[in-house]
């Protein structure tokens, strides 16, 4: 196996184990970010996935489709504190397996964006799981090859700044 590889397994390993146990609890979920999205105008396929959305066990969500597609409606800029908390560990698997994604982007923004709102946001986080958060970044200035490269000035700003534990 090459340094990436395992680089990437370990990087995987290394968030699990910091979002072990997490669960949604009363934050927002998937498809509610549609609907706040849309100011609560959805549709009944919406309002329905709404209520099968996951909520205690964020790993379900990495076999989910809608996680990478639901970004341009809805998605990262919705969660409140505990929906960012439970669904971040999925996000940042599937740009380490897919750093192609649509919602790569979107992820790399909030988390390197620190505008007081995303801080707010982010402030739940215990130290185990920013220092995931912080390696995950950290992998991706390295590993990212030319998906990320516009974005590496970036992600060194908020890893001094933000994410130094």
């Amino acid at each position: 196996m090459d340094a990436a590889y395992n680089q990437k397994e370990y990087l995987i390993q290394v968030i699990e184990k910091a979002f072990a146990g997490v669960e949604l609890e009363d934050g927002v979920s998937l498809h509610q970010t549609i609907e706040i999205d849309n100011y609560g105008h959805i549709d009944e396929v919406t309002r329905a996935n709404i209520k099968s959305d996951e909520r205690k066990d964020w790993k379900k969500l990495l076999d989910f489709p809608a996680l990478g597609e639901i970004h341009g409606i809805g998605g990262l800029s919705f969660y409140d504190d505990k929906g960012l908390r439970f669904h971040l560990p999925a996000y940042m698997c599937l740009v380490v397996q897919h750093p192609e994604g649509e919602v790569a982007d979107s992820l790399i923004f909030h988390l390197t964006q620190l505008s007081e709102y995303n801080r707010t946001r982010l402030a739940i986080l215990d130290p185990y799981q920013r220092k995931a958060v912080a390696a995950f970044l950290h992998y991706i200035r390295h590993n990212g090859g030319n998906y990320f490269k516009w974005e590496h000035d970036t992600i060194e700003k908020a890893l001094a700044d933000y994410w130094s534990c």
